[in-house]
């Protein structure tokens, strides 16, 4: 029985004038993508990201599987 593969790509930038507001704006990224966005954006004075997934994923990107 073979079972059908989920993959996305997810391409996520951030950036942050600190380290702190950095770390900031990547929590509230992978928030977002726990929470199933599948694209967001947010920024402010001290930091920012954005990203987006992509669901054709060739098989030379997927990890290996077991």
């Amino acid at each position: 029985m073979s079972s059908k593969i989920i993959a996305r790509k997810i391409t996520l930038v951030v950036a942050g004038k600190s380290e702190g507001a950095f770390e900031d704006a990547l929590a509230e990224a992978t928030r977002l993508v726990n929470q199933g966005n599948l694209s967001g954006m947010n920024n402010n004075r001290e930091g920012g990201f954005y990203f987006n997934s992509d669901p054709d994923v060739p098989d030379s990107l997927l990890p290996r599987m077991g």
